[in-house]
């Protein structure tokens, strides 16, 4: 998946694994809570080690959505619970990568002006 991600333009800003607690998974999907995938979602999380990352691209969360679909249909996953997670908005994004990565700056990249030659 991460090898995907990269052939289609995204750099890895920042990544690490973890185990997440039931009380940080319940955490972050806070806003399914009350809905019938909620459970589904935090036992998934849960279920084992994760690989987390932030990832950068331009059009990062339609571009990411696009590649983890065909990603998955290519393996024949069909899930109520996806296997892989990405934002699903900017403003998505950047609680997520908050939540776990509270270190990162919200725009962890340069801008053109601040890039020195």
């Amino acid at each position: 998946v991460v090898v995907d991600l990269m052939n289609n333009g995204f750099a890895v800003v920042k990544s690490k694994e973890l185990t997440v607690s039931e009380v940080r998974a319940e955490g972050f999907y806070a806003s399914q809570r009350g809905k019938p995938l909620f459970r589904k979602l935090v036992k998934q999380m849960t279920s084992g080690s994760s690989v987390l990352l932030v990832l950068c691209r331009r059009e990062a969360v339609t571009t990411c959505a696009a590649v983890l679909r065909r990603r998955m249909g290519k393996m024949g996953i069909k899930s109520d619970v996806p296997l892989v997670h990405s934002s699903v908005s900017d403003s998505a994004a950047e609680f997520e990568v908050g939540y776990f990565f509270p270190d990162l700056p919200s725009d962890p990249l340069p801008s053109q002006d601040q890039i020195a030659d």
